[in-house]
């Protein structure tokens, strides 16, 4: 059985007191889908779950995660030079224990 609370206001901005959802444990396991999905669509913003009316847990939803950085982390770190390939031959050879080209 769903619920709603007010939660106490935010003494730091002085914000008025937000209505929170709250369900018991149970509902929450067999309703997580749906749960999501309100988090999702934004008409909930938080939802506590409760166990014998007392609140264990919140279930929030993330901002916008931001895109990792992989490609060019390194970009500036460090210099390539124009003849990198030039040894690529020798190289190769070293590992397969043939004569040097």
């Amino acid at each position: 059985m769903a619920g709603e609370a007010l939660s106490p206001p935010d003494k730091s901005s002085g914000l008025p007191a937000k209505t929170v959802k709250i369900v018991q444990i149970f509902e929450a396991k067999t309703h997580l889908s749906r749960l999501v999905a309100e988090l999702e669509a934004g008409s909930e913003k938080e939802i506590v779950i409760a166990r014998h009316g007392h609140p264990i847990a919140k279930l929030v939803g993330l901002d916008e995660m931001p895109p990792s950085r992989r490609i060019g982390v390194a970009k500036g770190l460090f210099y390539i030079p124009d003849n990198i390939d030039e040894e690529n031959e020798a190289i190769a050879a070293s590992f397969h224990g043939l004569p040097q080209p």
